[in-house]
């Protein structure tokens, strides 16, 4: 059986008829996020002995429609509506207590992401469902409750979504290699790579000392033969916007600077900090790329 991130009873009139369990999430094709979540749900039929439903017991009903709401933890935020993903539902109830699958779709916006990612702080993705089922028995709607419930989604499921959705990479940033080590532009690379997921995991300050390293392997590269970075900008550009590109690079290596050199202190890094400072140093990487030597010999 598949593994179940939360759950809760189906009541079909006095009955507890069945169980609706979250199995999963997964990014919905379109061209805008969908987020899908995948609802098992067991339909028992009890037997007469057990109780009365009309003519006895409770056989022979179906699921043949459910909407809801996706809220934010045990709050009751909305964070969108819920509805089938696609096409009629049809769940039959069984005397085995099989389990059908269900996949409802929340349609969602970049707004509604970042909002929920403050909120998430990089731990797990915690919601909670309201759900509304239509239910029918003998060609007649009977009443049907789920009582609403909180599912926790881990970590590495939560962050598998956004990167499907490309949450957090639709910042085009073109950079060009400032030398011909291809081997050092990889690690800038990589170090920019590490900063953005770090922050998706909520490690701030881990985030900001990936983009140090990323940029003090850029200044390096950059600098070439030169004695010091300010000349090649002066020299590429004048002396008034030379001085002030490396005041830039200067101030935002300094930011950088206190998650490295201060990290047994009580400061630490919020969210919006540390996405403003990655942003920062990929610009000044891809201004250094353009305006640092074009070969290592600084020429």
């Amino acid at each position: 059986m598949q593994q179940s991130y939360g759950e809760e009873d189906l009541d079909v009139g006095s009955f507890k008829a069945g169980t609706v369990r979250v199995l999963g999430i997964h990014a919905l094709p379109a061209l805008y996020p969908r987020l899908g979540i995948q609802l098992g749900w067991v339909l028992r039929e009890i037997p007469a002995s057990e109780g009365q439903f009309r003519s006895g017991g409770l056989k022979d009903y179906k699921v043949m429609g459910c909407a809801g709401d996706l809220r934010v933890g045990r709050d009751t935020t909305v964070v969108g509506p819920l509805h089938p993903a696609e096409g009629q539902v049809d769940m039959r109830s069984s005397p085995y207590h099989s389990e059908s699958h269900l996949m409802l779709a929340c349609e969602l916006n970049l707004r509604q992401i970042e909002q929920y990612e403050q909120l998430r702080t990089g731990g797990a993705a915690e919601f909670s469902l309201a759900l509304w089922p239509v239910v029918v028995q003998s060609g007649e709607q009977v009443t049907a409750r789920v009582r609403p419930f909180s599912f926790r989604i881990p970590q590495d499921m939560w962050i598998a979504f956004l990167s499907s959705i490309k949450y957090g990479e639709y910042d085009i940033l073109e950079v060009r290699r400032p030398t011909a080590d291809i081997g050092a532009f990889s690690e800038i690379r990589d170090q920019l790579h590490s900063a953005r997921l770090r922050a998706e995991r909520g490690d701030y300050s881990g985030c900001v000392s990936a983009s140090r390293t990323a940029l003090e392997r850029a200044i390096q590269e950059s600098k070439g033969s030169a004695p010091s970075l300010r000349e090649v900008l002066v020299a590429r550009t004048d002396a008034s916007r030379g001085d002030a590109y490396n005041s830039i690079v200067s101030k935002a290596k300094e930011l950088c600077n206190r998650a490295v050199h201060k990290p047994e202190s009580s400061f630490s890094y919020s969210r919006h900090e540390a996405l403003f400072i990655v942003r920062v140093v990929e610009s000044s990487i891809a201004l250094l790329g353009q305006l640092g030597p074009y070969d290592n010999n600084g020429s």
